[in-house]
């Protein structure tokens, strides 16, 4: 087929379906029917396929050839375009382009070679309909650059594909580019472009992004997305949009220099950005990451739209906190919330927010200076650290979870006569007890509620609350034996 139009009705046998031919234009047609035929589809010589429906691939399992030709989905479509594992995806020396046009193209088969792919399409998350191309095998092997986001001299388009591994880009040297520009001699042609997370996933430091165009999307889609690349920016001013719910966690010392935008979601991580952090009212803030605190840096943070403030801190370990090297401005419609991660002493003060400079901080949470969370009172100063630092200062304390050590690996070296009370010794090792404290090694003729309980020695412990005990004897010479041994936090 090397002419334009359309089939709507099934096209069926064990033939296959070419679109385009050598030596004429590139050809268009567009496939809406419940087609059967078998014998494979294949796109060639600039041709282009838009498919309004699901069925329209033919025969389950059919091949598809792509060589400079474009697979695309039509805004007719009412569910997503599946290409699985199944399918023998061929990808030619002229390269393959896919365009979510009007829903997703979700691509399970491998993608492998050093022929170009080229990705179009997709929908911001706050759109009505929410799609794209998505490439759900985590173990693509595919060589060379990935431009999301595509400008040049005939149009402009802005376009986003869903991952569920670093994997599923391909070779691990593959360098991602998220939008793209175009000049024509008289003006420039610019587009954004997005990864949207499928699963929880990771993007490791050695995985090149870059930004251009109109900057970048990165969408957490209920998941927990980090970045430990470092993202730098082809021309100056490039920004970052976060969307989604879940999380973005920034880990790289990020060069761009544009604007970091948390529509939606949370935005960790102990990286930094060379640019502005804004909130949206329905995001977070939350520096450092679930498991550990640790600390974000920006130039200028403007909570003045709202959202919320979220830190996790502890005695002895110190507190989440952003550091701004520019101004910082918060608006009584930001809400702080301090989760402790451990004891809180009274007393305790935390740098929550490290401002360079000598202005002071504009603006305040919705808190009044005094204020309960976490199970702790507290204060707030806008005039701590070394005068323009945020800092929270403990009125109460908190009471700390019991720890409960674990005594393993016991061996009893028996006495004497039965009735003596009495054994040669203990060897045991000990764990999970209070780091640099101690565990009372205790004993008892029974279990009864009544039957006391004798310690046999105080056992000091090291900074990871574990010690091995070593042929500890027994101090009763007389009495019931013991048989009943517990470590007890005095």
């Amino acid at each position: 087929i090397r002419t334009g139009g359309g089939i709507d009705g099934a096209i069926t046998g064990t033939g296959s379906v070419v679109i385009g031919k050598s030596g004429f234009s590139p050809a268009s047609m567009t496939l809406g029917g419940v087609n059967t035929f078998s014998g494979g589809l294949t796109v060639v010589h600039g041709g282009q396929v838009t498919l309004q429906n699901a069925a329209s691939l033919g025969a389950p399992g059919n091949p598809i050839t792509l060589d400079n030709g474009t697979l695309s989905t039509g805004s007719l479509m009412t569910s997503p375009l599946v290409i699985d594992s199944s399918v023998n995806l061929i990808i030619g020396p002229g390269g393959a382009r896919f365009s979510a046009g009007g829903q997703s193209i979700i691509i399970g088969s491998l993608l492998s070679g050093n022929n170009p792919i080229r990705f179009g399409g997709g929908s911001s998350p706050f759109e009505s309909d929410v799609y794209d191309v998505r490439l759900v095998n985590p173990a693509n092997t595919f060589t060379g650059p990935i431009q999301i986001g595509q400008s040049d001299s005939d149009n402009s388009e802005s376009v986003i594909i869903g991952i569920v591994a670093n994997g599923s880009l391909g070779n691990a040297a593959n360098a991602v580019t998220l939008g793209g520009s175009y000049f024509d001699g008289e003006s420039t042609r610019t587009s954004s472009g997005g990864l949207r997370a499928y699963a929880d996933l990771t993007l490791p430091s050695t995985r090149v992004i870059r930004l251009e165009g109109e900057g970048a999307v990165l969408d957490s889609n209920g998941h927990i997305f980090t970045v430990a690349s470092a993202i730098s920016e082809l021309s100056s001013e490039q920004g970052l949009r976060k969307e989604g719910e879940g999380s973005l966690i920034l880990n790289g010392a990020n060069t761009y220099t544009g604007e970091t935008f948390v529509r939606r979601g949370i935005l960790g991580g102990t990286g930094s950005i060379g640019g502005r952090l804004r909130l949206d009212p329905d995001a977070t803030i939350a520096p450092g990451s679930p498991s550990a605190i640790g600390s974000f840096t920006c130039e200028d943070l403007d909570l003045s739209g709202g959202g919320t403030y979220a830190v996790n801190l502890a005695s002895g370990s110190g507190s989440d906190c952003v550091v701004a090297s520019g101004d910082v401005s918060i608006s009584p419609a930001t809400m702080l919330l301090v989760q402790p991660t451990g004891p809180v002493v009274q007393g305790d003060v935390f740098t929550i927010l490290q401002k360079s400079g000598t202005a002071p901080i504009d603006g305040n949470f919705e808190q009044t200076d005094t204020f309960s969370s976490g199970s702790v009172e507290w204060s707030i100063s806008y005039s701590g650290g070394d005068g323009n630092d945020i800092t929270l200062t403990a009125i109460t304390g908190s009471t700390a979870a019991p720890v409960a050590p674990k005594l393993s690996n016991l061996v009893i070296t028996p006495a004497g006569a039965a009735g003596s009370g009495t054994f040669a010794g203990i060897s045991a090792t000990v764990s999970g007890g209070p780091a640099n404290g101690s565990v009372l090694l205790e004993a008892s003729t029974d279990l009864g509620e009544l039957d006391p309980w004798d310690v046999i020695q105080t056992i000091p412990l090291d900074a990871s609350g574990a010690a091995t005990l070593n042929n500890v004897t027994d101090p009763n010479s007389s009495g019931a034996k013991r048989n009943f041994f517990r470590l007890r936090v005095p």
